[in-house]
């Protein structure tokens, strides 16, 4: 299967596997111990709808590519 590109916070990530590498990270800078592996998994199975807030810091949103963005028309930004 391949990886589908995954946005936290305005920054694109090829992967929801890279973007809880830098939750991870970027949380246990402020004192909070993460699992990388339960950050991926919310990161799949909740990112694909509406944007939404991991842990009141992080904006979760999907990265629309090729005929997806281009079904939408240019207003897809």
């Amino acid at each position: 299967m391949r990886a589908k590109p995954i946005k936290v916070n305005g920054v694109v990530y090829e992967s929801a596997r890279a973007a809880a590498r830098y939750i991870v990270e970027q949380e246990a800078k402020l004192g909070y111990v993460r699992k990388e592996n339960t950050v991926h998994k919310e990161l799949k199975r909740c990112w694909q709808g509406a944007s939404w807030y991991m842990y009141e810091r992080w904006l979760v949103s999907q990265v629309m590519i090729g005929v997806e963005a281009e079904a939408l028309g240019p207003m897809a930004d």
